[in-house]
C-alpha cells in the first residue's frame, strides 16, 4: 500500500537520521517539504513505525503516516496531533 509521510524535525541530525531510515525503506523524500512517499506491506509498516518511534524526541518531533486508503486513521508519532494535521491541510 502507498503511504505519505510528513515530518517536522527541528534538529538537523535527527532529521538526517529520519531521512536515512525512510530511504532504507525505498521512500522518495522531498527534503524541502518534509514529505516522503513509499510503498510498504504490513510488516514493513510495522518495522518503519518502530524505527521512527525509537528515534524521535516525543516532545519535539512530529511524524504523520497516512495510507492511500483514507478510511484508515493516520499514524501519529511523537508530538504529532490531528489538529496539527488539519492545519497543514489548510
Amino acid at each position: 500500500m502507498e503511504y505519505i509521510i510528513t515530518y517536522t524535525i527541528p534538529d538537523p541530525m535527527r532529521r538526517w537520521r529520519l531521512i536515512k531510515v525512510l530511504t532504507s525503506f525505498h521512500a522518495t523524500v522531498d527534503w524541502d517539504a518534509g514529505v516522503a512517499q513509499c510503498r510498504l506491506d504490513t510488516q514493513q509498516l510495522k518495522q518503519l513505525r518502530s524505527a521512527l518511534e525509537f528515534m524521535v524526541e516525543p516532545d519535539q518531533d512530529a511524524i504523520f503516516i497516512q495510507s492511500s486508503d483514507t478510511r484508515r486513521a493516520p499514524i501519529l508519532i511523537g508530538a504529532a496531533s490531528l489538529s496539527d494535521l488539519n492545519k497543514k491541510r489548510l
